[in-house]
């Protein structure tokens, strides 16, 4: 763009419209000189605490009203997520899973709501949707069989 007002005028007219299916995010890019950082407002892996919007690897179904959400798009942390299932119920606690060594997060998320009914509108509604240009793939949590020590 040639001005700062062509670039914000184009913003307006083209984030958030679709092209092939897709929606579009446009914003103004950062310089070469600005690294693109994703994790700026996370503390580095050596200063994270359990409980801190960080969850541990092996999240525990310990309610019939947890949901499993997948395919989020990087950017998408805890607040996000609450604010998108509040939608549908209460949301009594949202954790998007991070890597422990990194803090970059895996993509997959675990909301409790407060009762079954909101669990199945949730997933009705947000099976197979889209949000943040990624096709979620909601559905109620399960416990993962325990890993024997040991193992190859």
């Amino acid at each position: 763009m040639r001005t700062a007002e062509d670039a914000e005028s184009a913003i307006q007219k083209l984030d958030g419209s679709e092209l092939g299916g897709r929606v579009l995010k446009v914003n103004i890019s950062q310089s070469p000189k600005e690294p693109r950082t994703f994790r700026s407002e996370r503390p580095p892996a050596r200063d994270r605490r359990e409980g801190e919007g960080y969850a541990s690897r092996v999240v525990r179904n310990d309610s019939p009203n947890k949901v499993f959400i997948g395919n989020l798009a990087w950017g998408v942390d805890d607040v996000a997520l609450k604010q998108l299932l509040s939608e549908y119920g209460q949301v009594v606690e949202a954790k998007v899973v991070h890597e422990k060594d990194t803090g970059r997060s895996r993509g997959f998320a675990y909301v409790t709501m407060s009762n079954g009914d909101e669990v199945e509108t949730a997933i009705q509604a947000l099976d197979g949707a889209e949000y943040d240009g990624r096709i979620l793939r909601v559905n109620r949590a399960i416990d993962r069989p325990e890993r024997k020590a040991g193992r190859a």
